[in-house]
């Protein structure tokens, strides 16, 4: 974003230099707009001596004939006010012209950084990951700074929906699924990564709205947690991507609607937008939001399902059901099955890209 404040810093500067060169008015032009303030403030000192030289012939005029009727008169005369009067904004040409000019050069601003972007041709200097001070995710420190600085409250009001009759946004029905198998259970939890915009495709949008579960939704595109935040959840939400590590790290991210993940140096050179997120541990973001015991885990982090899932203290966490996209796991589905069953799940049903594991 340092070269949209460039472009931005620029543009202010160049339009306030041109608007005072053109339009400063110093020899009574027909755009006296920027002159009116500094004749405005010139009326009122004008105004002022005028008084002040009306008591003087008041106190004369008091002494010689002390008359009423015309020291009343004398009080209520003012100055009179030389400012002339303003122009119609179309009746100078200069004004409206370089208006356009501005108005005009914004657009091709926009339009120059918008293909630019959507083009990956704008220049992307890259930073190493880096481990953000070596805290484990137990720490007490790190919950504390994930509790008071990013956990975000909901925002509070009614929903604002684009498609506020869909019963269940979910790709397949998962919603739905995950209420029969824990009987529509009322006041569950859960953790959903990979939230998106909070709307389309969300796994949990059902549970909340008609059973009032609660929990956290975790999103690391910042397009995308601005969506989300917009809908008004009535659940935290947090602007982060899930660490593969058991410690928190920043890395660079590359943005792509629904398909967004970390992605290392070398694929920065390729084109595609690309901005800093921090990683914190799951089991970390669990015990800010006090959900070490958990109704339901849902996993969309693009290929890091099993990083991610290595890191979890399986001894001080309780999850009931765990939702796994598998599509872009690197190891297989295979791979995914075994790992769970060795963690005492199983494999209840297959939906879509997405498997369902119960605690055994």
């Amino acid at each position: 974003y340092i070269y949209i404040y460039i472009y931005i810093y620029i543009y202010i500067y160049i339009y306030i230099y041109i608007y005072c060169f053109f339009l400063y008015d110093r020899e009574g032009s027909e755009c006296p707009e920027l002159l009116l303030f500094k004749r405005w403030t010139d009326s009122l000192l004008f105004q002022h001596d005028y008084k002040v030289d009306k008591v003087k012939q008041l106190i004369v005029l008091q002494i010689n004939d002390p008359k009423p009727a015309k020291m009343d008169m004398l009080l209520r005369r003012t100055a009179p006010i030389y400012i002339r009067a303003r122009h119609n904004f179309f009746r100078c040409p200069r004004t409206w012209v370089m208006t356009l000019l501005v108005a005009l050069f914004t657009l091709l601003l926009i339009l120059v950084l918008n293909t630019r972007g959507y083009k990956g041709d704008i220049s992307f200097i890259f930073f190493p990951d880096e481990d953000l001070t070596g805290a484990a995710q137990d720490s007490i420190e790190l919950i504390s700074y994930i509790r008071q600085l990013h956990v975000l409250s909901p925002t509070g009001g009614a929903y604002n929906l684009k498609n506020p009759r869909t019963k269940d946004p979910s790709q397949n029905g998962q919603g739905l699924l995950i209420a029969n198998f824990f009987s529509h259970k009322k006041g569950g939890t859960f953790i959903e990564a990979g939230a998106y915009d909070g709307e389309d495709l969300s796994n949990t949008l059902y549970l909340e709205k008609e059973l009032d579960w609660k929990g956290l939704l975790v999103e690391p595109d910042p397009w995308n947690f601005w969506s989300l935040r917009k809908k008004s959840r009535s659940v935290h939400a947090i602007q982060c991507c899930l660490s593969p590590f058991p410690y928190p790290r920043e890395v660079t991210f590359r943005q792509s609607d629904t398909m967004g993940r970390i992605v290392a140096q070398e694929e920065t050179k390729s084109k595609g937008i690309f901005t800093r997120v921090k990683c914190f541990p799951l089991y970390s973001l669990m015990k800010a939001q006090n959900l070490t015991v958990l109704d339901l885990l849902s996993l969309d982090v693009e290929g890091m399902e099993i990083q991610v899932l290595e890191t979890l203290p399986w001894d001080k966490v309780s999850i009931n059901a765990i939702l796994i996209e598998v599509a872009h796991v690197s190891e297989g589905k295979s791979y995914v099955k075994s790992y769970m069953e060795r963690k005492n799940y199983s494999l209840e049903t297959e939906v879509g890209d997405d498997y369902l594991f119960v605690r055994k």
